[in-house]
């Protein structure tokens, strides 16, 4: 009984840190993604000309 706990207990820790791995990684591609859309507003004049003539 004392194994399949502890057994239970390392599946849940192996679990929880695939979690943290996939809530990292998602993190940061989406911090890329938005970086990227910054940079790429700042090159194109169309959305600039969007944003700054906004009342």
């Amino acid at each position: 009984m004392k194994l399949l706990i502890t057994c239970r207990l390392v599946k849940c820790e192996s679990h929880a840190s695939e979690m943290d791995n996939i809530i990292q990684e998602t993190k940061e591609f989406f911090e890329g993604a938005c970086n990227s859309l910054l940079i790429n507003a700042d090159k194109d004049p169309i959305i600039d000309d969007k944003l700054h003539t906004r009342p």
